[in-house]
C-alpha cells in the first residue's frame, strides 16, 4: 500500500525537448514535472534547468517532442539509456515511438488469464498460458490464489526461471515441471 501512495504522490509527466540546433554536444533535454504547462513556461523564460537557460540565452529554438506519464524513477530509467535521440521522433521518425515504452508489461498482465487450478495433496497448482506455453506455480494449502494475488506473484517473481519462486515451465501431459 505504501508504494502505491508514493507512486501517486510522485506521478507526473516525463518530457523530451528537441533542440533545433545542437548546443555543443547537447541536442535534447529530458525532464520530469508534475505540472507540464508551468514547467514549459519556465523553460521559455529561461528558468529551471541550467541547460535550458543556456539554450534560451543562445537563442536556440526548441520544442517538446515527446511526453510520457511517469515518475522520477521512470525519468532516471530513460536518462540512463544515454540515447535521447533514439527516443525523439524528430530525429529518428516513427521508430522512436516504439522505444521507451516500459509500461507494456503491466498492460499484458491485465490480459493474462489463468487457464486452470488443480488440487494435489492439499497444494494448489496454478497454471497460466503465456505465448502458447504453460507455466505453473505451486502454492501451499490455504494460500491466496485469487487472480490478483497470482498476477502480483507473477510481476514480483517473473516466469520461465528455474528457481523455487515464480512460474516455471510446466508439461501438462506429464503433470510435472520442466
Amino acid at each position: 500500500m505504501r508504494d502505491t501512495t508514493k507512486r501517486m504522490k510522485n506521478s507526473g509527466t516525463v518530457y523530451l525537448i528537441h533542440f533545433n540546433k545542437a548546443y555543443h554536444h547537447a541536442r535534447h533535454y529530458l525532464g520530469f514535472t508534475e505540472h507540464l504547462n508551468k514547467r514549459i513556461t519556465d523553460h521559455l523564460c529561461g528558468m529551471g534547468a541550467r541547460l535550458m537557460q543556456v539554450i534560451t540565452d543562445a537563442g536556440i529554438e526548441w520544442r517538446v517532442s515527446r511526453i510520457w506519464a511517469g515518475d522520477r524513477r521512470f525519468e532516471r530509467r530513460l536518462k540512463n539509456r544515454h540515447n535521447a535521440p533514439a527516443l525523439c521522433p524528430f530525429c529518428v521518425g516513427k521508430r522512436a515511438m516504439k522505444r521507451g515504452n516500459y509500461r507494456k508489461e503491466n498492460r499484458s498482465m491485465e490480459r493474462l488469464t489463468i487457464t486452470r487450478r488443480t488440487q494435489e495433496s492439499g497444494h494448489v497448482v496454478v497454471m497460466i498460458e503465456i505465448r502458447g506455453r504453460i507455466y505453473a506455480a505451486t502454492y501451499a494449502p490455504g494460500s491466496d490464489v485469487s487472480d490478483k494475488a497470482v498476477k502480483d506473484d507473477l510481476k514480483c517473481h517473473g516466469y520461465g526461471k528455474r528457481n523455487r519462486k515464480g512460474f516455471r515451465p510446466y508439461d501438462q501431459s506429464r503433470g510435472c515441471y520442466l
